[in-house]
């Protein structure tokens, strides 16, 4: 019999904080790709900055054909943005109390300069004047009344708050011109929208002097001033007041176009986005005399039609392409000729990244929209984007063997790419199966994907001869496990996380692999990663599972660290550190080099990667989903530990139950104590006695080998001094 004691300790990070987990162990260095839903555009001569949730997307627009991405900021919640002379004042709008400010003079490379937290409510607007910028926050209680919280932005780099005025709702935004603020009002459906105008004579504490209802308009989401006029959209259509008397403002017409929910006047025209069942349109309206606005021509969009901006006729506007899984778009429409507008230019914005793998200086993603992308990473705190190749697919799965990267391209199959020359990738073969492709890795003259039938749980895999990469063959459809989800192979031995079970196969002839042994664990195995004799599992609901696979045969879990309270997404061990993605709690680093021992010591909160980490020296990649993550593990506070003992004395529940081969028991201990852990069988025989003697106060576990028993009923009982406490357990072989 084999058996592995183990003492874990659960240490947390000595930090001048005092949190529990130890951000300050990462440094971030960089990100791109930026899967994001731009809320704002704003446009600096030859430079478009769009802002999202994720940061600022710089785009060179000079080209009006071609729209290319310059850079992205890492500047998050930036969802209305308004530029006064050098700088730039942005709010994210979506369950933010901040503003930011940012310098802009180096167009390239905006600055945030200071930021300024409103104690008012989320902040759901934003407008400035001269010196002063005016947010609109909700309340957080339930009485329907806002606020309007005035800053002195004089100092941009030191805001102050000087006044707050309270208002009705602010649903619809505010407008600042011509000396008067202009709030927008909107609550039920139902309900009138409202205009309210303030003098701002003292734009510390601005007079209110009149309040309008539109009892024929509903819905209102933007006011725009121009001239002496007030232009509201809302899904009744445009409407359209007087107030050269900011008094007695007067309904001069309501243009009659539904669904509006954004607009921009350039000159005498007016263009407006509009929501459709089909699609969405962007309107041209000429207002040159308000009473008659007189429709010009429209475009229409296969998708969603967010912010948008006009220079020169020239409209830029932001959204989703419906076409294409509803990808995030940047698009240019030229409008001089409003009756037949022509779309210029098309950018989609880089989203899902699934997958990376490095190459020399360049990092390999395997992007869901995107396709096969290579970023310079040459130096990572300034990562340049190079080629995309479209892979007619989504892009799930990337892997790199030698100089050939194998790319699974879900109902393309996979495509197969010489990158020798990294900076130019050539495309050299394809195979396209009947299936869905997965994920796919190499070994040898072998490649193995993973595939599933549309919409079915129906996993298998295919074993392809790469030997001529060109033309690659299929030698065999391996259905034998119960849905494959992730593969390895080393030396000839598949490592396979199955959602139920780890799988181990051997391969060694590929066209009859032989199933050495199967593991359960927890509810399904996302990822593995194969380090030197052991398999480190990201398991969704228990985090990391390790098994010893020293001998293949007889796969044995000798640790578990099920704590983390996320779900795992992937697994990359480096240097005795395994960094652990996860679905809703950031990066873990999790203290490995014992693996028996699994330790938790420090976390990365502030993203949610749960796909692929590429781990290279000092350097951590992370395909987070939303963007390409580079960070730097500086582990300057590993060294000051904390021992954080029981409080009780504890026997829990064995893991996995039932199991097949092999099962951790774990237990607690508050103070040293004289411990025996026995085994007995169901008819109360001793079978094996796996601890006796004295042990430190502490958490452990330890591996009870079962391989030589039958299935069955078995018992196992904790003695340690007076207490005694016994659980049951079921081998099922």
């Amino acid at each position: 019999m084999k058996s592995s004691i183990t003492l874990i300790i659960f240490i947390i990070i000595a930090m001048i904080s005092g949190s529990l987990w130890a951000q300050d162990d990462f440094e971030y260095v960089s990100s791109s790709l930026f899967h994001d839903a731009f809320g704002a555009i704003i446009k600096r001569g030859d430079y478009t900055y769009c802002g999202g949730a994720n940061g600022i997307q710089i785009f060179d627009v000079s080209n009006l054909s071609y729209p290319t991405f310059i850079k992205n900021c890492d500047y998050p919640g930036n969802r209305k943005m308004i530029v006064a002379g050098q700088y730039m004042y942005a709010i994210n709008a979506i369950g933010d109390k901040t503003l930011r400010i940012f310098d802009v003079s180096d167009t390239l490379n905006p600055s945030l300069i200071s930021s300024y937290q409103t104690d008012y409510g989320t902040v759901v607007d934003l407008a400035v004047r001269g010196n002063y910028a005016y947010l609109a926050a909700e309340s957080l209680s339930y009485d329907f009344i806002s606020y309007i919280d005035i800053i002195d932005i004089s100092n941009p780099y030191s805001p102050v708050h000087r006044n707050a005025i309270n208002t009705f709702i602010v649903n619809g935004g505010m407008h600042a011109s011509n000396g008067y603020l202009y709030v927008l009002s909107s609550w039920e459906p139902v309900d009138p929208s409202s205009l309210r105008i303030y003098d701002l004579a003292n734009p510390v504490y601005p007079i209110l002097v009149s309040i309008t209802e539109f009892p024929e308009f509903c819905c209102g989401t933007e006011v725009f001033v121009s001239g002496g006029y007030a232009f509201l959209v809302g899904y009744m259509g445009l409407l359209i007041a007087d107030i050269s008397d900011p008094e007695n403002p007067e309904l001069v017409e309501i243009y009659d176009l539904f669904g509006l929910i954004n607009m921009f006047i350039h000159g005498d025209i007016a263009y407006l986005a509009a929501y459709g069942e089909i699609h969405d349109e962007i309107h041209a309206v000429n207002i040159s005399d308000p009473a008659n606005p007189e429709y010009l021509g429209n475009f229409e969009w296969e998708g969603e039609i967010g912010p948008l901006i006009v220079d020169d006729h020239i409209v830029y506007f932001a959204g989703y392409d419906s076409r294409y899984d509803n990808a995030h778009i940047f698009g240019i429409v030229d409008f001089s000729d409003p009756g037949s507008p022509e779309s210029t230019g098309l950018y989609y914005v880089p989203g899902a990244v699934r997958d990376v793998q490095l190459y020399e200086e360049f990092a390999f993603i395997a992007n869901r929209y995107s396709g096969l992308q290579a970023i310079d990473i040459g130096d990572p705190y300034n990562p340049l984007l190079g080629i995309n190749i479209d892979t007619d697919g989504y892009a799930l799965d990337i892997f790199i063997s030698g100089h050939v990267a194998f790319v699974a391209n879900l109902f393309e199959g996979l495509t197969i790419f010489d990158i020798s020359e990294p900076a130019a990738p050539d495309l050299v073969g394809s195979y396209v199966p009947e299936d869905a492709a997965l994920y796919v890795c190499a070994e040898g003259d072998y490649a193995y994907l993973i595939v599933a039938r549309e919409g079915l749980y129906d996993h298998h895999i295919l074993i392809l001869d790469i030997s001529d990469t060109s033309n690659p063959i299929l030698v065999n459809t391996y259905v034998e496990l119960n849905i494959p989800r992730y593969i390895r192979v080393v030396d000839d031995i598949a490592y396979v996380a199955c959602s139920y079970s780890l799988e181990i196969v051997d391969m060694t002839d590929p066209t009859a692999p032989v199933r050495l042994a199967s593991h359960p664990y927890g509810h399904s195995g996302t990822n593995l990663f194969v380090h030197e004799e052991h398999v480190y599992v990201a398991a969704w609901s228990n985090g990391l599972e390790i098994f010893d696979v020293s001998d293949p045969e007889n796969p044995l879990l000798v640790g578990m660290l099920d704590s983390l309270g996320a779900s795992a997404g992937a697994v990359a061990v480096s240097d005795g550190y395994a960094y652990l993605s996860s679905y809703n709690g950031g990066l873990y680093l999790v203290d490995v080099s014992d693996p028996t021992q699994p330790t938790l010591v420090s976390s990365y909160p502030d993203a949610s990667p749960r796909n692929e980490v590429f781990i290279r020296g000092e350097y951590i990649y992370v395909a987070a989903e939303d963007c390409f993550l580079i960070l730097r593990l500086t582990p300057t506070g590993l060294e000051q530990v904390a021992v954080v003992y029981p409080s009780t004395l504890d026997l829990i529940q064995n893991y996995p139950n039932p199991f097949n081969a092999s099962t951790l028991i774990r237990y607690s201990l508050p103070q040293a104590s004289d411990v025996r852990i026995t085994i007995y069988d169901i008819l109360g025989r001793r079978v094996e006695t796996l601890v006796q003697g004295e042990q430190p106060a502490g958490y452990h576990q330890i591996t009870w080998d079962a391989r030589d028993q039958s299935s069955g009923m078995y018992f196992y009982k904790i003695q340690a001094g007076e207490y005694s406490e016994t659980k049951k357990m079921v081998l099922l072989k």
